[in-house]
């Protein structure tokens, strides 16, 4: 029935955890240039992963802390860091809130109307957001795990 030209098969599940949560820091002691990226980069270029810096150095990508960063004008941020190698497995716990509400605020922060696609806070409202809930720190859902921490995702991942 076609089984016979099956070679390989990936089941990857995870819940309520981001993409760089997980394996934003798969490559980072390669520089974030993996062997192979698919479409490969153009003739001479390198490969690319678009992925977490050196969890010892400081972050480029952080969220802020203050809601006045959303306002107008916009107050300088009071920067939370990504942060590398968790600490407490059971982080983000309690879970990031996941109704509309939410997910639209930790897109583009704790705005009233619709952001234009053009809006420079995309993807800076989840520290707030999560601190908007009972029982939560805003600096705990920027922390992610390191490739060690996550070797079978790291594993598959690379593979």
């Amino acid at each position: 029935m076609g089984m016979e030209k099956i070679r390989h098969l990936v089941v990857l599940m995870l819940e309520n955890r981001s993409f760089d949560n997980m394996v934003g820091y798969v490559y980072a002691d390669k520089d974030n240039h993996p062997p192979i990226n698919i479409p490969p980069p153009a003739p001479g270029a390198p490969t690319t992963y678009d992925g977490l810096s050196d969890p010892a150095a400081n972050s480029d990508f952080w969220n802020p802390g203050n809601a006045n960063f959303f306002g107008n004008p916009p107050a300088n941020p009071q920067k939370i860091p990504v942060t590398g190698l968790v600490t407490d497995f059971r982080m983000p716990s309690p879970d990031p809130g996941e109704e509309f509400v939410h997910i639209t605020s930790q897109l583009f922060g704790p705005k009233v109307t619709a952001p234009a696609q053009t809006d420079p806070h995309q993807m800076k409202g989840f520290a707030l957001d999560y601190g908007s809930l009972k029982n939560c720190t805003p600096a705990n859902i920027m922390q992610c795990y390191g490739a060690a921490q996550v070797p079978v995702i790291t594993t598959l991942a690379q593979s």
